[in-house]
């Protein structure tokens, strides 16, 4: 069961933002944009920050006003720096990462997997939300309950993803282990398309799961892929 940290994210929220706004590069690159510091973001008045449009994200709430856990804590943190923000959204979590890779914002809120990986690409900031990786299915289809069986099945998650990441782990114990990975899909739009029958399984964190189950019933997780892992 994944737990939700954000009766403690206001005294964190400066730590989580400022070792993010000066996301780590490769120093080595020297075509790459250099981050702006804390300092510079003031004297700009605004803090540029990636995301995407999702419900565990940033959305648009039934009275068309900004919404979403990520933006709360954005926005929370904005205010004691005394700077509006500029919310860029970004299709997939690929671009939202390439996009910190390339200066187009200071600080990515995204709900991204805090993943060795990454921590070699970017600065998190402490963990907020703890989640699992799931596969996906719908009841009346395919629910494979081992890693040998998910290799029978046709599997697809999203690129650059902490998902993919998971599963070349696991393919060098199971070789037979294959999947597709999409570039321009969301995590949410391959979870439509287990529902429509039109993919049999996915892989998502657990807090998307919870939260798609209520547009989606007939989705099932069968088994989890990981331990817990922080969001950051």
């Amino acid at each position: 069961m994944h737990s939700m940290k954000f009766s403690l994210y206001r005294p964190l929220l400066l730590c989580v933002v400022v070792s993010l706004a000066c996301a780590a590069c490769d120093p080595a690159n020297d075509s790459q944009k250099p981050t702006r510091s804390l300092q510079q973001i003031r004297d700009s008045g605004k803090l540029v920050v990636l995301t995407r449009n999702a419900p565990t994200t940033w959305y648009l709430d039934r009275n068309g006003e900004p919404a979403g856990p990520e933006y709360e804590m954005v926005e929370a943190y904005a205010s004691t720096l005394g700077v509006e923000v500029e919310y860029k959204l970004k299709p997939t979590v690929k671009l939202i990462l390439k996009g910190i890779e390339n200066a187009e914002g200071d600080l990515a809120a995204a709900g991204l997997t805090i993943t060795q990986p990454r921590r070699e690409r970017f600065r998190f900031g402490p963990a907020y939300q703890d989640v699992t990786q799931q596969v996906v299915c719908r009841r009346d289809s395919v629910q494979p309950e081992s890693i040998e069986e998910l290799a029978e099945i046709e599997l697809k998650v999203i690129a650059d993803s902490s998902y993919s990441e998971r599963l070349e782990a696991l393919q060098k114990k199971h070789p037979d282990l294959k999947w597709t990975e999409s570039e321009t899909q969301s995590t949410e739009q391959l979870l439509y398309q287990v529902w429509k029958r039109e993919l049999e399984c996915t892989v998502a964190d657990s807090n998307i799961v919870d939260i798609n189950y209520r547009y989606f019933p007939e989705l099932i997780a069968p088994f989890n892929l990981n331990r817990a892992q922080s969001l950051g």
